[in-house]
């Protein structure tokens, strides 16, 4: 199947074009991602998610951007204090979906790096809004000004 996938890809790059229909049938077969249009949810077993950070997840290798929220930098953070709280922000992320069903809601958005902008939601509720209730995470807010009163917040 990979060398079937890499023709394809560099006969695309190419532009050679294939007859109307042919797809070999194991390309057919492949398991897509649900269509990520506005109001597709797909639910899941908390366990079939990685979390990334505190509001980041990867589902079936894509990496999904909590809506409305942000939590402490963990990649890069700009002082100690936020590594350590974006540190316990995805520890509480990985308790709020650990052995529960989880429903994934795509807001159709995506965020400045391509990833899926969603809600994420357990019997107990909105994963993103408990982050806040429990002071994992703030409300987001586009733009420069907004980024700085984060990063004030997390580094004092």
């Amino acid at each position: 199947m990979p060398i079937v996938l890499a023709a394809l890809a560099v006969g695309a790059v190419l532009g050679v074009e294939l007859p109307a229909g042919w797809l070999p049938a194991i390309i057919k077969d492949l398991p897509t991602l649900p269509d990520l249009g506005t109001g597709q949810a797909v639910v899941v077993s908390g366990s079939a998610l990685v979390v990334v950070d505190g509001d980041t997840l990867r589902y079936k290798g894509e990496r999904l951007r909590l809506l409305d929220i942000d939590t402490p930098e963990t990649s890069k953070p700009r002082c100690t204090a936020e590594a350590s709280a974006g540190a316990a922000a995805t520890a509480a992320l990985r308790s709020l979906i650990a052995g529960q069903q989880v429903t994934i809601r795509y807001s159709g958005k995506t965020d400045r790096y391509s990833r899926p902008l969603v809600r994420v939601v357990t019997p107990d509720g909105d994963v993103g809004a408990a982050l806040l209730r429990q002071g994992f995470a703030l409300s987001y807010k586009p733009g420069a000004e907004a980024y700085a009163a984060r990063a004030a917040h997390w580094c004092g």
